[in-house]
């Protein structure tokens, strides 16, 4: 017989390898240090697995600058220790460095200093601040203890300290200071600027002008610069001011403003250190704004058609514009219509219209305005019985009034006719009994002449012949009638 036997023998399988693992550090730090002091720089191992082991700068462990467990001592500072230094960790997993850059910083000095100085007008000027020290210093400025701004466009600092007026005036001329800074220490230097002025005009005349005719004017000229400029005028075409045109002090003076003094005159200004500047003025006689018609405040009934009158005179001729409400009135609007005058319709007014109305005159030399109120109201309503019940009381008072007169005027007619016949009779009696000439009436009653006689003649009818007794002459005035 075969007999076979096995056996299996089973062990536990081996441990696998420990994990490892390592942080990075910090990224790299800049330091600054003043000199002659005393510093200390941790470096801190990043954590892992096993824990990382420092290596350390390597660098003595005594001395001025020595390790101390994980600290770099500097004891003390000094220039010559500005670099950078490395901190290094490492494990199974890997190694890991730190770099450190440490910067000794010391007091800047003076490589030029700011001095006082004579600036151009209208140019470029500077004023120079360079001073030397680790690290570069920060250089400001200050204009009368006020800071220079970095933005403000009219001055630029340059990275060596120099500051540039981009463009120098006359109020430029003041005290600058400015400072140089490190943490190491600080400069300061200050330097005054003298504006040299240039020859100008204070203001430029303008270079056209208006003269009112038939009034006193004078046109202003005046300059400034190193030296007090002397002011002359000139007509531009060579020819001589005419007599009633003068120089008083810098001003060109007319007396009395005539047509002929329109044209182009020349101001002069001239010194005897920057030479001379000339200003052309042309000059034009004009008749400034008068209103002819002036707008009056209007209270026109709601739907009726309101009319505001404007009309103004000037030379050169003067150009009519309205404002509504302090808005410029928009003439495409249907209701509203400018007339050829100046004056404004509108038509169909609403309560909305209702408003301060301006009427704005101008030419090329003068403007004028003149305001009035529109008052837009709205109609009174009246009843149609009320119409017909007062119709009738005015045609009978009208009717009463006419007879009236009349019946007055028949009483006094026939008053007069009946007097003037009984006097008629009563003369024709007397003079009848008294044996005189039958009464001569004159056909028209105003007799120039005393004492009157009716002669020659047919009939009834005779000339009036009229003797004055004062001149002592006689008349043929009027023919006359007998009256028996």
């Amino acid at each position: 017989s075969l007999s076979l036997s096995l056996s299996l023998s089973l062990s536990p399988p081996p441990p696998p390898p420990p994990l490892t693992e390592i942080e990075d550090m910090s990224p790299r730090q800049s330091r600054v240090f003043t000199a002659d002091t005393m510093q200390r720089v941790s470096c801190m191992a990043p954590r892992g697995k096993p824990q990382p082991e420092r290596e350390g700068v390597r660098v003595p462990t005594e001395g001025r600058v020595y390790q101390e467990g994980s600290e770099l001592v500097f004891s003390p500072t000094e220039q010559g220790d500005s670099g950078s230094y490395t901190c290094v960790a490492q494990n199974k997993a890997g190694r890991k460095t730190q770099e450190l850059t440490f910067t000794v910083a010391t007091a800047p000095v003076w490589v030029t200093k700011p001095q006082d100085s004579y600036l151009e007008e209208g140019r470029p000027g500077y004023l120079h601040c360079h001073a030397q020290a680790t690290p570069e210093p920060e250089v400001t400025w200050h204009r009368n203890s006020i800071l220079v701004m970095p933005e403000d466009p009219r001055f630029t600092v340059f990275p060596n300290g120099t500051l540039r007026i981009n463009n120098v005036e006359v109020y430029d001329g003041q005290m600058y200071a400015c400072v140089s800074r490190t943490e190491g220490g600080k400069l300061s230097g200050n330097a005054r600027v003298y504006v040299l002025e240039k020859l100008k005009f204070t203001p430029t005349p303008q270079p056209s002008q208006c003269l009112e005719l038939d009034k006193e004017v004078n046109i202003q000229c005046s300059a400034t610069g190193r030296e007090t400029p002397i002011i002359k005028w000139t007509k531009a075409d060579g020819g001589e001011l005419l007599p009633h045109v003068e120089m008083r002090n810098s001003q060109l003076h007319f007396t009395k403003v005539t047509r002929s003094d329109a044209g182009n005159y020349t101001c002069i200004a001239s010194n005897s250190l920057q030479g001379e500047i000339r200003a052309m003025v042309g000059l034009t006689v004009a008749v400034y704004i008068r209103f002819k018609l002036e707008p009056e405040n209007t209270t026109v009934y709601q739907g009726h058609t309101a009319i505001l009158h404007c009309q103004a005179t000037a030379d050169p001729e003067p150009r009519v514009q309205w404002m509504v409400k302090d808005k410029v009135l928009d003439t495409s609007r249907r209701r509203f219509q400018l007339m050829v005058n100046g004056s404004l319709v509108i038509t169909d007014v609403t309560t909305d219209d209702t408003g301060k109305y301006t009427c704005i005159a101008g030419n090329s030399c003068s403007i004028s305005d003149r305001v009035a109120q529109l008052y837009v109201v709205e109609k009174p309503v009246q009843t149609l019985v009320d119409h017909e019940e007062k119709a009738p009381y005015k045609m009978i008072q009208t009717i009463g009034l006419s007879v009236g007169a009349a019946v007055a005027y028949i009483i006094v007619v026939l008053g007069l006719m009946f007097y003037c016949k009984k006097r008629r009779n009563a003369k024709r009696l007397q003079k009848g009994q008294e044996g005189e000439e039958p009464e001569m009436e004159c056909l028209n009653s105003e007799l120039g002449g005393i004492g009157c006689v009716c002669v020659g003649g047919g009939g009834i009818h005779k000339w009036l012949v009229c003797i004055n007794t004062l001149t002592k002459t006689t008349t043929k005035v009027f023919a006359c009638k007998l009256k028996f």
